[in-house]
């Protein structure tokens, strides 16, 4: 079993400066995590963060989606879903990380 584990932290700083290397590796193994998180979310229909409540919104805007617990989402509407909460997440990284700018950090600091 593969026991590698995935810093997701790190990786969304990298992608965020612009690293492409990192933005794919991000998102090859940030969308398998998603897609489990999709199924669940229109399984049980909570909506107790912001990402579930994006979720079931992009859901009910691709396909009929019933309000009641225990719905079983069709496979493809689960891809779909998960790919469009990918980029989303993808896109919201893009000027999220600012770089630092050490010599004017401690320049103000002096008065």
């Amino acid at each position: 079993m593969d026991t590698k584990e995935v810093d997701f932290e790190r990786l969304a700083f990298r992608a965020g400066r612009g690293d492409r290397e990192a933005g794919a590796t991000l998102r090859r193994e940030l969308e398998p995590q998603l897609v489990r998180m999709v199924r669940r979310t229109l399984r049980t229909q909570h909506e107790t963060t912001p990402l579930a409540r994006r979720v079931l919104a992009e859901a009910r805007r691709m396909a009929v989606v019933p309000r009641r617990e225990g719905w079983i989402a069709p496979e493809p509407l689960i891809g779909q879903v998960a790919r469009r909460m990918c980029e989303w997440i993808m896109a919201g990284l893009v000027g999220a990380v600012n770089p630092r700018r050490w010599l004017h950090d401690t320049v103000v600091g002096v008065h």
